[in-house]
């Protein structure tokens, strides 16, 4: 399964690519990076953080949904 983590605290992303290591993971720290990665492949899942340096995980989960 291929996985997008979005956190802004580098270590929770981290810790969450080694929880799911049987999994594909792919960690951003950004709302950019995230918004690349979803424009460059596709995910079966996302986890977001809520509250993100560059914007809303709210808002970056209706961008993502919208594509």
């Amino acid at each position: 399964m291929r996985l997008l983590v979005i956190d802004d605290e580098p270590r929770i992303g981290l810790t969450l690519k080694l929880l799911l290591e049987e999994h594909d993971v792919t960690v951003t720290t950004t709302g950019d990076q995230a918004r690349q990665e979803v424009e460059a492949a596709s995910f079966d899942a996302v986890l977001c953080d809520l509250k993100l340096g560059d914007t809303s995980g709210v808002e970056l989960t209706e961008w993502i949904v919208s594509r």
